[in-house]
């Protein structure tokens, strides 16, 4: 979602003189913390934990640990690899338990908003304005980023019917992550 939802934020925050760290661009490098002074306003989005570790087993089945694509299904949601077997694979060798709370760390208090993702598709403009209201700048937004309904695909039948077959999955994945649910209780809702 990041740099879609972010870019034009960016161009209408640079034109009032204030510096965006871009740091959505570099994935690779989700935790800088350093790069924040005390004047840096932090905004963090948080994703619902057990929707963000769905998210991160739907990647792994797809791309693997290299990134590259496991099947020649054509799209992920042709992926067969959801399977109950490869899901308790992955959630016992490769989940990262309590991921967004493991990379906030103790730096919660230096985060000036902290928002949900979920009510944020639809919504895109009125974030957009409401967090450049934070910033003192307004700004009237006419448009939405072209590919932004192709980043927000919602899980496809096949995914979804591996978690409705198996709920205790569900369960699982709140037992890993109940950090991660604490953090998410904090956040206030986008809309």
């Amino acid at each position: 979602m990041g740099i879609r939802l972010f870019d034009p934020l960016y161009k209408i925050m640079e034109e009032h003189g204030v510096t965006a760290l871009e740091l959505n661009k570099d994935h690779g490098s989700h935790n800088r913390w350093r790069d924040f002074d005390e004047k840096t306003f932090i905004l963090c989005l948080v994703r619902n934990p057990q929707q963000r570790s769905i998210s991160e087993f739907s990647h792994w089945a797809n791309y693997g640990d290299d990134g590259q694509r496991t099947h020649r299904n054509g799209r992920d949601r042709d992926c067969p690899h959801y399977t109950k077997e490869k899901f308790m694979y992955w959630l016992e060798n490769k989940h990262i338990e309590n991921y967004q709370s493991g990379v906030i760390g103790d730096n919660l208090g230096r985060i000036n908003k902290l928002m949900r993702v979920e009510g944020l598709r639809g919504n895109e403009n009125d974030f957009r304005k409401r967090l450049l209201k934070e910033l003192g700048i307004s700004h009237e937004f006419s448009f939405y980023p072209p590919d932004y309904e192709g980043a927000f695909m919602p899980p496809e039948k096949k995914l979804n019917d591996l978690f409705n077959e198996n709920p205790e999955f569900l369960s699982l994945l709140a037992e890993k992550n109940k950090k991660d649910a604490e953090l998410y209780s904090q956040a206030s809702m986008a809309f």
